[in-house]
């Protein structure tokens, strides 16, 4: 008999998804970006995705547990169902910072933060009921972990330095931060409403096989003066084929999410040959930056700041300085 299909969500205790959407709220309060949590956690052995954690949040916030745990029958328990909450977000919060917890130390901690003193069995009892396993940890990298407080302090001392060497003797509008960045479809997943214990529902769309590449510019005085433009291989974007029916109806659908989303068309570029493209991935490069900075005006003594890829170097020289930029750090 074919083995039914299980779910990385749906291996995580009900109760183990309030205390993860806890977790995150105080993290996401200290910086820590969504994906970088769901990421995180997945290294720690609990995979969901972000939507199932906005959903898990969305509760937790509205006063509720993120899936109902109330406790209607059997015999009354050591700990409150709020000090297990606290208990499995202090098992997490190891987990993450790559330290190992055993029952005696679930039972010290809540000795010292409840003064209870458990037993074992009853140890054992909670941490499987609360979703959590015994299980192998593996080695991280020494350089693993980096702190939101030490990354402030490291931006800060960068900032300071550049105070010291006239970075910053611009007016905010003239100073901006440049940056490529990609999206794919290649990893989404289609999900969908099917009868339970059934076999797996297929989808019937396909999933594009093309990875842009998107170059973005931010203005330290929060003006979108140069909104980001997107650069592509897929054909779909294209404008000056030959019309055939299903063409008209892919830019008719193009022209509509558009105007929904209010972008305009010219911020959308295939960048691909005209005849026999078979490329799918856009990468970074001086020619993207060139045809960027055609389509926006760059302010006279303006200042722009990007990190040391090689993209924004051409023969040694920078590109952004060639392109008009007074200064490029």
């Amino acid at each position: 008999m074919k083995q039914k299909k299980t779910y990385a969500a749906t291996s995580i205790s009900d109760d183990a998804k309030t205390m993860i959407a806890c977790l995150y709220q105080v993290q996401h309060a200290q910086g820590k970006l969504r994906r970088e949590f769901v990421a995180d956690m997945s290294q720690a052995g609990y995979r969901f995705s972000e939507s199932q954690l906005d959903r898990w949040v969305a509760r937790v916030n509205a006063g509720d547990a993120a899936v109902s745990t109330t406790k209607v029958t059997g015999q009354p328990v050591h700990l409150a169902r709020e000090q297990r909450d606290i208990a499995g977000g202090w098992l997490l919060s190891q987990n993450l910072r790559g330290v190992s917890v055993h029952r005696l130390d679930y039972s010290n901690f809540c000795n010292e933060q409840f003064g209870l003193t458990l037993s074992k069995q009853t140890v054992s009892r909670y941490l499987a009921e609360d979703g959590f396993s015994y299980r192998t940890m593996q080695s991280k990298a020494k350089g693993f972990i980096v702190d939101v407080l030490s990354q402030r302090h490291q931006l800060w001392d960068w900032v300071q330095t550049q105070r010291k060497e006239g970075i910053f003797d611009v007016h905010r509008s003239l100073l901006a931060s440049i940056d490529f960045t990609f999206t794919g479809h290649r990893t989404e997943r289609c999900s969908s409403f099917a009868s339970q214990g059934g076999s797996q529902p297929m989808s019937g769309t396909s999933i594009s096989p093309y990875t842009n590449c998107i170059v973005t510019v931010v203005w330290a005085d929060g003006m979108n003066k140069t909104p980001p433009m997107l650069f592509t291989y897929n054909p779909g974007f294209r404008r000056d084929r030959n019309p055939t029916a299903r063409r008209a109806a892919l830019v008719q659908h193009f022209d509509n999410c558009l105007k929904e989303i209010g972008i305009n068309a010219k911020r959308i570029v295939y960048v691909g040959n005209e005849q026999g493209e078979s490329r799918s991935y856009v990468t970074e490069s001086p020619a993207l930056l060139r045809i960027f900075f055609k389509h926006y005006k760059i302010p006279k003594r303006a200042v722009i700041l990007s990190d040391l890829g090689s993209s924004f170097v051409n023969q040694g020289k920078s590109v952004l300085l060639d392109l008009g930029f007074q200064k490029h750090v």
